[in-house]
């Protein structure tokens, strides 16, 4: 095993590197025992400077033209994709998070994409409606919401921060980045080579737990918080931003639903796209699969061809280029995840594991699960209605396809959902029926998401939307001017 240098994570305040009043230590999800670095914890007289700063420097980031921020954002996603495989932080991001080397990469790369996609779109969303009539003149327009604390989760904290910081910067607000504690080495990477870039006091980032987060949401200077995490952990976010009125965006968690039509046609394409979109990350991704609803005459079928695919995984350690699935992230979702399982097992439900761990790796020493299909299991269970967010995936065999809706539908979720079928106009009318913000046909999760279109979720899977022109009008107020006359 190479011999990496540890890192640090200090806070980043108006520009200046900043000790806090503690040390933690991130380690390696697939090598529990190695330390990777160190992240320093902010006091809460450095979650108030780190505010104070971002409303110091509203006035002047808002007043550049949006041009320039727009040219400003290309050149920071530049500065990220380009250092991120010179200096190794796709590696880095690898060893704290656990996840295989090639999504670290591809997760670098989602800045360069979301920056180039804002850079097409970000003056529609400032030019004024003007309508000049008998009555008078009104002007619709739009203006920046103000300092954006941004808190972000683990699963991808890359590419979850760069949706966050790119459509807010670029709509003129200053933003506090606070990442999740045990992920937070290659992000801060990240904000250091690119914040000298903008006015200090614009980007900055904080250090912490719930109570620096608690910390930043109720400051005054803060005027939107955008988050991503869980459902329980977006309703304490909420709760929170009330006190203030302040705005939200919530990404919350997902129980995504894909349907398969009798006319599907199960080969070896097929098979590798659903395994992708289900078990990419260890299955740690909000969009993912988490269910699959099948033709009671397909079931067998399908559940061969995903079992023998699944056989061939290789379960380890994510910086060995033979691996295709890492450990999942911690202690705590490796324990839920087999708690599910467990349960859906006294239930009655068939547990099949499938692949193999590598022979290098120390089981013992890392949270690793086989990628398990999961039949004969009772839709009651857990296991089906909540969200798992690990490689344990149910297949469920339906009579109709009301019956498929029906199900897919009944959990509180309704963040994604996916049909699949040989007739993309049957469908597309499908589709109409599942509540979710979005429902691909014949792709899920990565391989159907589109930027330039509005995703958030229904039901409990949050509030607001990012992506497309809905995810830059986020970090805006709307407001109109007149002289109309009566």
């Amino acid at each position: 095993m190479t011999k990496y240098a540890d890192q640090s994570a200090l806070n980043l305040i108006a520009g200046e590197p900043v000790t806090g009043k503690e040390e933690w230590e991130i380690r390696n999800p697939a090598r529990t025992s190695q330390v990777v670095g160190r992240v320093s914890v902010a006091t809460f007289e450095q979650v108030d400077d780190a505010a104070q700063a971002a409303a110091k420097a509203a006035p002047e980031w808002a007043a550049v033209p949006v041009a320039e921020r727009v040219a400003i954002a290309s050149a920071a996603a530049a500065i990220i994709e380009q250092k991120a495989g010179e200096l190794g932080w796709d590696v880095l991001l690898t060893r704290e998070q656990g996840k295989i080397l090639p999504e670290a990469v591809v997760e670098f790369a989602f800045a360069q994409i979301e920056a180039q996609y804002i850079n097409t779109v970000a003056e529609q969303v400032f030019a004024d409606e003007v309508l000049d009539d008998w009555a008078g003149r009104r002007i619709s327009t739009r203006v920046p919401i103000g300092p954006v604390a941004a808190i972000t989760p683990w699963n991808a904290p890359v590419g979850l921060s760069a949706l966050k910081l790119f459509p807010a910067l670029i709509c003129g607000n200053p933003v506090v980045l606070k990442p999740a504690p045990t992920t937070p080495l290659a992000i801060t990477r990240v904000v250091e080579s690119i914040a000298h870039l903008f006015p200090p006091g614009a980007l900055s980032v904080v250090h912490g737990g719930a109570d620096v987060a608690q910390a930043l949401i109720h400051h005054d200077s803060i005027r939107k918080v955008s988050f991503t995490g869980s459902v329980a952990n977006g309703k304490s976010v909420m709760r929170e931003a009330s006190q203030g009125l302040k705005d939200v965006l919530l990404e919350l968690g997902g129980n995504d639903a894909a349907i398969l039509l009798d006319d599907v046609v199960i080969d070896e394409d097929f098979i590798e796209q659903l395994i992708g979109a289900t078990f990419m990350s260890s299955g740690q991704i909000c969009m993912a699969i988490k269910r699959v609803y099948v033709p009671q005459s397909r079931h067998d079928e399908f559940v061969t061809a995903l079992s023998d695919a699944l056989a061939m995984t290789l379960v380890g350690d994510g910086l060995d280029e033979d691996v295709t699935m890492g450990p999942v992230h911690n202690k705590m979702q490796y324990d839920r995840v087999r708690e599910l399982v467990a349960e859906a097992r006294a239930a009655g439900a068939a547990i099949t594991p499938l692949g193999r761990m590598q022979a290098e790796i120390n089981a013992d020493d890392g949270y690793f699960l086989l990628p398990s299909v999961v039949t004969n299991v009772p839709h009651s269970t857990r296991l089906v209605l909540e969200e798992q967010f690990g490689p344990a995936l149910p297949v469920i065999p339906y009579a109709t396809e009301d019956e498929a809706v029906r199900l897919a539908n009944s959990t509180d979720y309704g963040l994604g959902s996916s049909v699949w079928s040989a007739d993309v106009d049957r469908a597309f009318t499908l589709s109409r029926e599942l509540q979710a913000g979005a429902t691909w046909i014949n792709a899920h999760n990565m391989s159907g998401l589109d930027i330039s279109c509005a995703f958030g979720g229904f039901k409990q899977s949050g509030i607001g939307r990012e992506f497309g022109l809905a995810g830059l009008e986020a970090y805006t107020e709307f407001r109109y001017l007149t002289n109309r006359m009566q």
